[in-house]
């Protein structure tokens, strides 16, 4: 919840920007589907999307089209993401990947399996 009301307190802002969430959750199938394109870096469980702490935005135009173009207000939107502790962005050539820091010590936890004393 606490990440959930920030991201949309995020969102509302970046919609005064043009901003809208393009994508969230991504399923590591649909991750490694982006890798194969050349659209990420990241492979299945190497991303904060996964772990439901990552969100992606993108300017929507007139027509409903989607658009990545470098002139738009990528600062501002930075800007506006920092704002909230623990948010940031990561990428600088994916300037509206937006995480948190917690993703990490998230994925370690889910992929570290149980301690030795239980």
């Amino acid at each position: 919840p606490y990440i959930m009301d920030r991201a949309r307190l995020i969102t509302k802002q970046a919609e005064k920007l043009g901003f809208h969430i393009f994508e969230t959750y991504r399923t590591p199938a649909r991750q490694n589907y982006l890798l194969r394109m050349r659209r990420t870096k990241a492979a299945a469980w190497q991303s904060a999307h996964q772990y439901g702490l990552a969100f992606d935005f993108a300017h929507m135009n007139k027509g409903g089209e989607w658009n990545w173009e470098i002139h738009r207000p990528w600062d501002e939107l930075k800007k506006i993401v920092e704002q909230y502790p623990g948010f940031y962005i990561p990428i600088e050539w994916d300037r509206g990947h937006v995480q948190h820091e917690s993703w990490w010590a998230l994925k370690i936890a889910l992929h570290a399996g149980p301690p030795d004393h239980i």
